[in-house]
């Protein structure tokens, strides 16, 4: 408990509008942030084509920006917020006095990071997925029988886990 105490009064709410960039690749690595809800995109900048690559989708309770702030290196990834989501912001100076005062409390983010390093790219993936909790399906234009189509998706999910439809 006295962990728990120690980084809730250093961290900070961040709300981000979707489309908001966390942060850009090349900036320094000022803090690292915990998905308390809403989605981000980890895009890489393919150097051959100029444009950015869907690297990752991040969900509820994953951490990001921890790399460049453990090594001090600039952000090598762009990080944007894919819907309206709500971060844990931890300085990189309060991360570094945490890991001093508290070390205990920064196991989590090591297991984060040695859990990431462990799993293929595709076990990731399916993390993203098994991480969405809401999905409305809303016609833009009439004609498109919703009901049907959410049927539908709902069977295409439900391998992945519990779904549940309401009409």
């Amino acid at each position: 408990k006295r962990q728990l105490n120690a980084i809730t009064k250093c961290a900070t709410w961040v709300e981000l509008k979707s489309g908001a960039t966390v942060y850009h690749r090349g900036e320094d690595g000022d803090a690292l942030y915990v998905v308390g809800n809403g989605r981000l995109s980890v895009n890489r900048l393919d150097e051959e084509s100029g444009q950015e690559q869907l690297v990752a989708e991040l969900g509820r309770y994953e951490v990001v920006g921890e790399i460049s702030v453990i090594t001090g290196e600039p952000r090598s990834m762009t990080v944007r917020a894919e819907r309206d989501t709500g971060l844990v912001c931890i300085s990189k100076a309060d991360f570094e006095r945490l890991l001093t005062t508290q070390p205990k409390s920064m196991q989590p983010v090591f297991r984060h990071i040695v859990d990431r390093l462990r799993s293929p790219r595709s076990a990731r993936k399916r993390d993203a997925v098994a991480s969405t909790r809401t999905i409305a399906v809303v016609s833009a234009h009439g004609g498109l029988d919703t009901r049907a189509f959410a049927s539908d998706l709902t069977d295409a999910l439900m391998p992945f886990g519990a779904c549940l439809r309401l009409d």
